[in-house]
């Protein structure tokens, strides 16, 4: 099975050196696939997983420009490793995407506090599932 993940709007200007940055680690990318955040797709990803205090200032970084829904070969857990393990990208390692490709710690035009951190990558194989059917039916 492909992994899928999505490029946020931190990293979409350089959507396709994130691509290569992937394929020069010897992973194919199957698909990819430009789209505009919408509140169905968020509340299906995040929903749960943010707290509300900060959910409104995620939606608004996530709708600042496209996102890109990407399939590639390369297994979660070696999409977890190479993303990096941390949500800040201060902490990820360097040489991760995050680190490399993420815009870090910001605030919202709502004023809310958000980190920029370039990728939304599944944690479990039930996930990724979950989030291909998803995206397959809502773009």
């Amino acid at each position: 099975m492909n992994t899928q993940f999505i490029i946020k709007p931190d990293a979409y200007r350089r959507r396709d050196e994130l691509i290569g940055f992937i394929q020069n680690r010897g992973y194919s990318v199957f698909r990819v696939q430009d789209f505009k955040m919408i509140p169905e797709i968020f509340n299906s990803l995040y929903k749960g997983l943010i707290p509300e205090t900060i959910i409104s200032g995620v939606f608004e970084y996530l709708t600042e420009d496209f996102c890109v829904k990407v399939e590639s070969d390369i297994s979660i857990n070696n999409l977890m490793g190479l993303s990096g393990t941390n949500t800040d990208p201060f902490f990820c390692s360097k040489g991760t995407i995050r680190r490399e490709f993420g815009a870090g710690k910001g605030v919202s035009k709502l004023g809310v506090r958000v980190i920029r951190n370039a990728i939304h990558r599944p944690k479990t194989i039930n996930q990724n599932k979950r989030e291909i059917i998803l995206l397959e039916e809502l773009l």
